[in-house]
């Protein structure tokens, strides 16, 4: 056994073993849809209604269930399949084309058009959901089922079957020397070929000596005709240099005008400048002048409004002096006046006490009296 065939058969058990356990895992990834889907019905979409992680028939391998779409399995069980199946051919000897080997041409847009599905997938089931119930868990479920299916169809694709396995197989390929990239046409067919194309040999040497005899002669005309131009060439020069020489002159005036047209054209604006200049500078002082004159007539009408107004304030204060004045007076009459009132009916009102208390004072007086002659003839009864 050669080299190269025992490094196939190695590459055949490995390949045969992870097609296996990629089989196993998309099985267990089957069941546990089916499971979930069930669940899923049984509890009408209620997402609280639903168990956290649902086995599937074979534990070992629930690790690998990341999505219910179950593309994150197929993907890899499907290229392992085709690379198992590319290793059996070259075992066998049959001869394939490199391109595309050992997968077929539309291979990575179908891995990449089943991540977009399981994407789409993903982003379906969310509304399968009961929104009422629906937690943070089922949504992370849906969004891994959107994610990891395209996240796999990618690895797959650009990681392991571009950079790894298609070089590996086409090396095992060409060293076997089972690459049928060129013409497969049999031996007799490419002589075949030859011999009509050798038939024709003669008659085409024939048809090309003529046409060379007649090449030749036209070949001669030709230097005849190539003469005569040159003859016409030197004088059509000669005439190039004279019109040339005389353009030059012309071109040497028409120079020294624009050198000329240019320096009055710059004479002309340095002297326009300066004017527009000095009439700025005029236009420019004679509105500074204008502007003080417009500040002076603005500072007289403004001491002007500001003595009015003085004279006004003075006016107002006098008018409120005054004004205060009489008010003050006629205040102070009719305080007066109140306290004059109230003195006058205090002093009434006081004299009225005063004879009430003497007359009450002059009633016990009188009853001392008569109570004095009482206990007089008391005691003399007594005694």
């Amino acid at each position: 056994m050669d080299k190269t065939k025992a490094k196939t058969l190695l590459a055949l058990v490995v390949s045969l073993a992870l097609t296996a356990f990629s089989a196993l895992a998309f099985i267990d990834n089957v069941s546990v849809v089916v499971r979930w889907r069930a669940a899923f019905l049984a509890s009408g979409g209620d997402a609280e209604a639903l168990a956290a992680k649902i086995p599937g028939i074979l534990p070992w391998f629930d690790w690998a269930v990341v999505d219910y779409s179950c593309v994150s399995t197929f993907i890899p069980f499907f290229g392992f399949l085709l690379f198992t199946v590319a290793l059996l051919r070259v075992l066998s000897g049959q001869k394939r084309p490199t391109a595309n080997f050992p997968f077929f041409a539309s291979c990575d847009q179908i891995n990449i058009s089943l991540g977009l599905i399981g994407t789409l997938w993903g982003i379906i089931m969310i509304g399968f959901y009961d929104m009422e119930t629906v937690s943070m868990a089922s949504l992370i479920s849906c969004l891994h089922t959107a994610l990891f299916s395209t996240l796999v169809a990618v690895v797959w694709v650009y990681l392991v079957a571009h950079p790894i396995l298609e070089p590996f197989a086409r090396g095992l390929l060409l060293d076997a020397g089972l690459a049928d990239d060129d013409d497969d046409r049999g031996l007799e067919e490419i002589l075949g070929e030859i011999r009509l194309a050798a038939s024709g040999v003669g008659a085409a040497l024939l048809e090309q000596r003529e046409s060379l005899a007649a090449f030749s002669e036209g070949l001669a005309e030709t230097g005849r005709k190539l003469a005569a131009l040159a003859d016409a060439a030197d004088a059509r020069a000669d005439g190039i240099d004279l019109r040339g020489r005389k353009a030059a002159d012309a071109f040497a005036g028409l120079l020294a005008s624009l050198e000329k047209a240019h320096a009055a054209t710059i004479e002309a604006m340095e002297k326009a400048r300066r004017t527009s200049d000095e009439a700025l500078a005029a236009a420019f002082e004679k509105r500074l002048a204008a502007m003080d004159e417009a500040d002076a007539e603005r500072r007289r009408a403004f001491a002007a409004d500001l003595l009015a107004s003085l004279d006004n304030f003075r006016k107002t204060v006098a008018e409120g002096e005054r004004h205060f004045g009489e008010t003050l007076s006629r205040r102070l009459e009719e305080f007066d006046k109140t306290i004059t009132e109230r003195e006058r009916k205090f002093d009434d009102i006081l004299g009225r006490r005063l004879a009430k208390l003497e007359a009450e004072a002059s009633a016990s007086a009188e009853r001392a009296t008569r109570a004095e002659s009482t206990l007089s003839r008391i005691k003399d009864a007594l005694g």
